[in-house]
């Protein structure tokens, strides 16, 4: 059979070009997982280092409901640091 680009003389995907489709879509799938997670990971982390720079003075306005002092601010800085 003539084949021409993946594609018989008739126009139609033989099974090489079918597959080897599959097998292009299947890497780049995988690319895109890989890429997804290091950047979720990268985002969670950088989120929860600068949570406490906004915490820290909302916990420590005079109309919080929850008191925190100096002491108990740097703690919570502490905290976030060691992950």
């Amino acid at each position: 059979m003539l084949e021409i680009r993946g594609k018989d003389y008739w126009g139609v995907l033989t099974a090489t070009s079918q597959s080897k489709k599959a097998g292009r879509l299947t890497e780049v799938l995988l690319q895109i997982i890989s890429i997804g997670a290091v950047m979720l990971y990268g985002g969670t982390l950088g989120a929860s280092l600068g949570y406490s720079a906004v915490l820290l003075p909302q916990l420590q306005a005079n109309t919080s409901s929850i008191p925190t002092d100096v002491e108990t601010g740097s703690w919570i800085g502490k905290c976030n640091c060691e992950l």
